[in-house]
């Protein structure tokens, strides 16, 4: 008879305290971010980006987000599994759907979080008065530099983290929509720690879909043992390859002379 890991004494708790520690506690910035641009006059052209009838922001783009993060994650974590780096195991029960879809829920607060403040604010207060091109790699480097004190970050690791900053603004400026870049992240941490219960910026998940084998886990080329999946080169691969295609993109509506442009004057009204 298979005995479920939340079964166990303290397991549904352990994992509550998990999610709770590492992904509602975002909340507080989530809100602050919703308050500060809402609040202040001169930040409430930042706050209408965030609405969902803004551009092309909506539920359809955030699925659309959802799908590439989860392609991205999954890509990167099967040429680990093809390249002999990690070996997964699965221990799914239907017991643990509910407090996989809570972390879901979570998940994306924290990364709609994270993108408000990078990919928002940060983004639009410099592309209010500077070129688009300064907006986008600052962004990508700042993002990069929030996450050097992370649990076994390497200098690959905040490389990679900087170049998939930079494309998630890539993105966001093709795409017009940030709501896109919150199904991004989200669909990627998601996937990465609770669906192969790999690390998360060097956090793993105590309740996950698969389980990483770490008698069979080597550092390689595809995996970093103590940073996972972002501190390996796919991840600068396959941030590239998302920057890359939201440029072509781009370039086939014609829209690179924006690069170089600053954007309009914000208007200050609700």
């Amino acid at each position: 008879m298979l005995i479920d890991p939340l079964l166990v004494s303290g397991g549904v708790s352990e994992a509550l305290i998990f999610i709770i520690e590492n992904y509602l506690v975002r909340i507080i910035p989530f809100i602050g971010i919703i308050l500060f641009t809402g609040l202040v006059k001169g930040n409430r052209f930042i706050y209408n980006s965030f609405a969902m009838n803004y551009e092309n922001n909506g539920f359809k783009a955030l699925f659309l987000g959802l799908l590439i993060g989860f392609f991205m994650n999954g890509v990167c974590v099967l040429a680990a599994v093809i390249h002999g780096d990690i070996k997964l195991s699965f221990g799914f029960t239907l017991s643990q759907l509910p407090i996989i879809l809570f972390a879901l829920v979570c998940v994306f607060i924290q990364s709609a979080s994270e993108e408000m403040w990078y990919r928002g604010f940060l983004y639009e207060r410099i592309h209010a008065n500077y070129p688009l091109w300064l907006a986008i790699i600052m962004s990508g480097l700042i993002f990069g530099f929030g996450h050097m004190f992370n649990n076994g970050v390497s200098i690959l690791a905040v490389i990679n983290i900087m170049v998939i900053g930079l494309a998630f603004a890539m993105a966001k400026w093709q795409s017009r929509s940030i709501w896109l870049v919150f199904g991004i992240h989200t669909g990627w941490n998601f996937m990465q720690n609770f669906f192969f219960g790999l690390p998360n910026s060097g956090v793993v998940s105590v309740v996950s879909v698969f389980g990483l084998d770490a008698v069979n886990t080597s550092g390689k080329l595809f995996y970093d043992t103590t940073f996972g999946i972002e501190g390996a080169v796919s991840l600068l691969i396959i941030g590239l390859l998302l920057a890359l295609v939201s440029f072509a993109l781009a370039f086939k509506s014609g829209r690179l002379a924006e690069l170089r442009e600053r954007s309009c004057q914000p208007t200050n009204k609700a």
